[in-house]
């Protein structure tokens, strides 16, 4: 059981064509355990404050500044804007199993494309003492991952010397090995994967990639 719970909750809307849900705001509905407990519609009042961090030269931002009210229906998420993280209160949590559903009724999909990644995690206090901790690796490890999401090359970005690389499938099925900074899963499915990326002295990071 958990006291004070709470989910961590990271999503965005990818698909970027006419109509698509990488930018267009639509509501979004929480449930947990079957009962509404947050609703939200992503987005900002305007994307013009990042403007001037945005790099796609045919962008949604074109070559003039729009108004607030221009940009009401198609800022869900501003090329250049961080990804909102949203924190869900839940309060004290029964040990058990529990549900969670994320809805968006008025999602069009249009031309079949588009989909929402999500992360959520759960975290809160429970009863009784930590003895000890093991395992903690003092060094700070750097690696990015671009781009991501991608339509099937990767690239690893870091300044230490890559051991291994192992790509698995949801399944868990290793679906890709290597030793060099580049990853390529042109030929398979479009989904998620999980990147394990093992450097030198035995330290190893997870990244989870988006195959368009």
């Amino acid at each position: 059981a958990l006291s004070d719970a709470i989910f961590v909750l990271i999503t965005s809307n990818h698909g970027a064509n006419a109509n698509g849900e990488e930018y267009n705001r639509r509501n979004h509905f929480v449930y947990f355990d079957g009962a509404e407990v947050l609703t939200y519609k992503p987005g900002r009042t305007s994307c013009e404050p990042f403007r001037k961090y945005n790099t796609q030269g045919n962008g949604i931002y074109g070559g003039s500044v729009k108004s607030d009210a221009a940009w009401q229906s198609f800022s869900n998420w501003c090329p250049g804007d961080v990804i909102s993280t949203r924190i869900i209160s839940l309060g004290a949590l029964t040990a058990g199993d529990h549900s969670f559903r994320l809805e968006v009724p008025d999602a069009v999909f249009a031309a079949g494309q588009g989909y929402f990644p999500i992360s959520l995690y759960l975290q809160g206090k429970t009863s009784g003492t930590i003895l000890s901790i093991d395992g903690l690796q003092s060094d700070a490890v750097h690696a990015t991952v671009y781009p991501n999401p991608s339509g099937g090359m990767f690239t690893i970005e870091t300044e230490e010397k890559i051991s291994r690389v192992s790509v698995s499938n949801l399944l868990g099925q290793e679906v890709f090995s290597g030793k060099e900074k580049s990853i390529n899963l042109s030929q398979l499915p479009a989904g998620m994967y999980w990147a394990k990326i093992t450097l030198a002295g035995d330290k190893t990071i997870t990244r989870k990639l988006i195959k368009k």
